[in-house]
């Protein structure tokens, strides 16, 4: 029997271990794969997302667990994320018709024409047939005609979007074409059904509320304004922007009370925060008057929560501006002789200060403004009334200093 050289052998034993290595973490890869496909069956999306990393760090060609893995992703909404695990899907598999379909609707969705030609046009050659990718054909068929003027090949496109949608209500890349079409045609308002298909199927994307909302507006149609402005202030509840228009809208119908009535249904869901009822009282103070706003913060005094201090302060401005000035600033004082250091403490000083001055006491309000200072040198409110100060004494020179660094802190001041 040969003798087998001593190099021979050590060789063999090193192929030997490299080769049980490889298969050793491809066969840990397929496992965590099937562990992360048995979580995701239970509805363990957490814990699948781990065990599909665990399968990259072991294979990080693995097709399936990448193609899962992007899907969660994008499900979640997680879509910068979940693009780049499309994308680099990819670059290792460049025919995989559901990424390409993906970084498509994706890149639709955000605008993005030149990514979305890219992987649509492709999705279209591996699978033309597939409504989807019909859908993002249509779309990007559509764009070059509209932006070719062609309204006969728009029409093509739009005509391509009602059949896919007669089959799939729910796709949203065909509706926003057909959409689109329609409020761009002769009759903008045939629009509306088709914006109202969107929002049943799509109720939190806020992009077709808004754009129901702006074609109502356009053509003049107030009463659906308010009903659309209402639906989507149920809808977007904390949409700053929203609750503006809708209060807006009010006041151009005259209806105080029911823009009242929407303002202290926004007090009523904003916890303790004390902004929303003191938009109630400017709204009283400005519209009704003095007299209602100090009725709704003597309401509010009486309730005694966390915000009596600013609500008692507020009380006491309009008991100043109403002419009852010694008990205003009375009333400050003793608010702030129970208040603890903070930056409404701080305006709230500076409130006292102003107070002080239009009284002649500027001595008091002086020592106010120092006060704020001393504990808060960038107030900026309490830095002009320093400048002021200073200009008045002919200082000139810090003047400016104090005011450059109230600049600092706010460079959109006019004042």
């Amino acid at each position: 029997m040969p003798k087998t050289s001593p190099l021979l052998a050590a060789a063999a034993l090193v192929a030997l271990v490299v080769l049980s290595g490889c298969e050793s973490a491809t066969e840990r890869a397929e496992r965590y794969f099937r562990s992360g496909m048995t979580l995701l069956e239970a509805g363990d999306v957490d814990r699948a997302l781990v065990e599909f990393r665990n399968v990259f760090r072991l294979n990080g060609n693995h097709k399936e667990a990448r193609l899962t893995y992007a899907r969660l992703l994008r499900d979640r909404g997680d879509e910068v994320e979940s693009y780049g695990q499309y994308l680099r899907l990819i670059e290792q598999y460049p025919q995989t018709h559901a990424a390409r379909l993906a970084l498509a609707e994706m890149a639709i969705e955000h605008d993005d024409w030149p990514e979305a030609e890219r992987h649509g046009r492709a999705a279209q050659k591996l699978a033309p047939d597939d409504p989807s990718t019909r859908a993002i054909a249509a779309a990007l068929d559509y764009r070059a005609a509209v932006r070719a003027a062609n309204r006969i090949e728009a029409a093509k496109a739009a005509a391509t979007s009602r059949l896919l949608l007669a089959a799939d209500p729910s796709n949203l890349i065909a509706r926003r074409l057909l959409i689109d079409f329609l409020a761009t045609g002769p009759d903008p308002m045939a629009a509306i059904p088709e914006i109202d298909a969107a929002i049943a199927v799509a109720p939190t994307q806020f992009q077709f509320n808004l754009v129901k909302l702006q074609l109502l507006a356009k053509h003049g149609k107030s009463a659906a304004v308010g009903m659309q402005l209402r639906a989507m202030a149920g809808q977007f509840p904390e949409n700053e922007m929203v609750n503006g228009l809708l209060l807006a809208w009010y006041m151009d119908q005259g209806d105080l009370d029911g823009a009242e009535a929407f303002l202290r249904r926004l007090a009523e869901t904003a916890g303790a925060a004390p902004e929303p009822r003191l938009t109630i009282v400017e709204f009283l103070q400005k519209n009704v008057g003095k007299t209602a706003a100090a009725s709704e913060l003597d309401r509010l005094i009486l309730t005694r929560d966390a915000n009596l201090g600013l609500y008692r302060a507020t009380r006491a401005a309009i008991s100043f501006d109403s002419g009852d000035q010694a008990a205003a600033i009375g009333e400050m004082q003793a608010v702030l002789r129970d208040a603890e250091p903070s930056a409404q403490t701080d305006d709230l000083t500076v409130t006292l200060a102003q107070m002080l001055l239009q009284t002649a006491d500027k001595a008091a309000a002086a020592v106010a403004v120092d006060q704020v200072l001393a504990r808060n040198p960038g107030h900026v409110e309490a830095l002009k009334l320093r400048a002021a100060w200073q200009i008045e004494t002919d200082l000139p020179g810090e003047a400016i200093r104090t005011l450059r660094s109230a600049l600092d802190k706010a460079p959109q001041d006019a004042e």
